[in-house]
């Protein structure tokens, strides 16, 4: 018998992690979102009757270590309610 005619144990399958190609990434899921909304203030619209569309992001109870700032909270509040004297929180 000829070397050719012997059965195999094992075959190189190409693409593989034995072949000589580089291995295909594993497919994956990604996660479905919502679509994206305009984030507006429920006080302006009550008070003016225009939602206001205007925010800024804070962090609130912040302390001082060694002259460095660290800690707190995040929180985006309403930049129109803080023009008018309130601190009125969307996110946060």
């Amino acid at each position: 018998m000829a070397e050719d005619d012997t059965p195999q144990r094992f075959r190189v399958i190409p693409g593989g992690p034995a072949g000589d190609e580089k291995p295909k990434p594993k497919p994956y899921r990604t996660r479905k979102r919502g679509a994206a909304q305009l984030l507006t203030c429920w006080q302006c619209e009550l008070d003016t009757g225009v939602s206001g569309a205007t925010t800024m992001e804070v962090k609130q109870g912040r302390m001082v270590r060694d002259g460095k700032p660290e800690g707190g909270s995040r929180a985006i509040i309403c930049v129109d309610c803080l023009a008018m004297g309130k601190v009125t929180h969307l996110l946060g």
